[in-house]
């Protein structure tokens, strides 16, 4: 199956459970939050499915410093940086934000910790120098996202997946992910 042909067929699906699962009106969770964000250059959006999960999309830069295992041979391949344009998807449960109001803390704009599946899809870009075919990165990701005033907020999250470059010899690594992100709040509802 080819990469844009998987893409579709993911986005559908994530679109029809969305559809599918009807908001609770007594939730804590925020309804709609779009952000800027500001350490990797782009904007977000999260949106409330259920009770307690949300879908988180993403359009912007991204910036990492990659450590990877490659599947195929056993290789490490040590440390790349990346800069390039990419796509992020998250469907987001969030787990502690009872324990979090009934301890006095705030739940405000989806303050809480969570569990995500995550894909990255990275479109073409070049590597030091070299053009580099579109690459993803899908795994479980675990993150806590906290609002600092009425505005900003940090997000904090990890895990480790896999990420696959369809070079001509499709290359599949274990590669880990860890992410800092300060986000500016422009609509929330």
């Amino acid at each position: 199956m080819s990469f844009s042909r998987s893409l579709i067929i993911f986005t559908v699906s994530i679109l029809y459970i969305t559809k599918m699962n009807a908001q609770d009106p007594t939730s804590i969770l925020s309804k709609k939050l779009v952000k800027l964000e500001l350490m990797t250059p782009g904007v977000s959006w999260e949106w409330q499915v259920r009770p307690s999960k949300t879908i988180r999309a993403k359009a912007g830069m991204f910036s990492a410093l990659l450590t990877t295992f490659n599947l195929a041979d056993g290789a490490y391949r040590g440390f790349e940086s990346h800069f390039f344009l990419h796509f992020d998807i998250q469907y987001r449960k969030y787990y502690n934000l009872l324990n979090r109001m009934t301890k006095g803390r705030s739940t405000a704009k989806n303050s809480g910790n969570y569990w995500a599946a995550k894909l990255l899809v990275a479109p073409p870009h070049f590597l030091e120098g070299q053009r580099v075919n579109e690459g993803l990165w899908l795994g479980p990701i675990w993150g806590m996202q906290r609002q600092l005033n009425e505005r900003l907020s940090i997000d904090l999250a990890g895990g480790v997946g896999v990420y696959r470059y369809f070079n001509s010899y499709e290359e599949t690594s274990i590669s880990p992910m860890l992410t800092v992100n300060f986000g500016y709040e422009l609509r929330h509802k």
